[in-house]
């Protein structure tokens, strides 16, 4: 199957299969790591106009701090960098479906939503103690796995707890 081209520089690493998602700031693939020989989930932000020196160095330590988070309620970034003028992140594959198509479909019991969310609370603490905010927290950015494990799967543009800068989309 052939999927989606991709922009120059990722294709060597990269073999597109389907897109599974798309927001205000880019798509989402379901790509194959030709390097390490599995499935990921690859983000591909697209941005109007060339990537600047300071806007590649912003998403470089995007890519960092979010590669540095560790959680089981927090989607594994497993690589990050800008391919041409395309910045990327490649993360854990997950499957199952989000919050807010779960509680359309049908309403969980209290309890599950309950459990549910204590484990996000959790990951979201963890998330803040690191000085790190999440920046996107809405039931479409909640994927509850097949197994019933909630993970925070789009942080938007992560920001620094101490900064006061806002990123509106397209930003």
């Amino acid at each position: 199957m052939s999927g989606p081209r991709l922009p120059a520089g990722l294709a060597e690493r990269y073999t597109p299969l389907r897109i599974i998602g798309r927001g205000g700031m880019g798509v989402v693939l379901e790509a194959t790591d030709l390097h390490l020989k599995r499935s990921v989930a690859l983000k591909l932000i697209l941005l109007n106009g060339p990537i600047t020196d300071e806007v590649r160095a912003y998403f470089a330590r995007e890519a960092r701090s979010l590669a540095a988070i560790s959680h089981p309620c927090v989607v594994r970034v497993l690589d990050g960098d800008v391919a041409g003028d395309t910045p990327y992140l490649a993360m854990e594959l997950l499957e199952g479906a989000s919050l807010y198509e779960i509680v359309h479909d049908e309403l969980p019991s209290a309890a599950t939503l309950c459990g549910w969310l204590d484990q996000l609370l959790d990951a979201l603490t963890y998330v803040h103690e690191r000085k790190m905010l999440h920046r996107d927290l809405k039931p479409s950015n909640i994927l509850i796995e097949d197994s019933g494990r909630p993970v925070l799967i789009d942080f938007g543009l992560v920001s620094n707890a101490e900064s006061t800068r806002l990123t509106a989309t397209g930003v």
